[in-house]
């Protein structure tokens, strides 16, 4: 069985994940050579919205700015 642990040579970058309300989660990860931003409705990650990025720094503007919506109430 292949052990599924990161090594200290993997470069893979892990991803950004955060809960802005207890009903979501907003996560930012490396997807085909792109930078990725999928928000989820919990339980069972129902995807609300999904973006593509190449830099990191925008991916995670996105990711804090929808999170700042997902707060306000503004979306359902």
């Amino acid at each position: 069985m292949r052990d599924q642990r990161r090594h200290s040579g993997d470069q893979r970058p892990r991803p950004y994940r955060f809960a802005p309300t207890p009903e979501s989660l907003v996560e930012v990860d490396r997807v085909l050579q792109r930078w990725a931003v999928t928000v989820y409705r919990m339980p069972g990650r129902e995807v609300l919205a999904e973006d593509y990025f190449e830099e990191f720094r925008l991916a995670k503007a996105r990711a804090e700015d929808s999170a700042h919506l997902l707060r306000s109430g503004r979306v359902a």
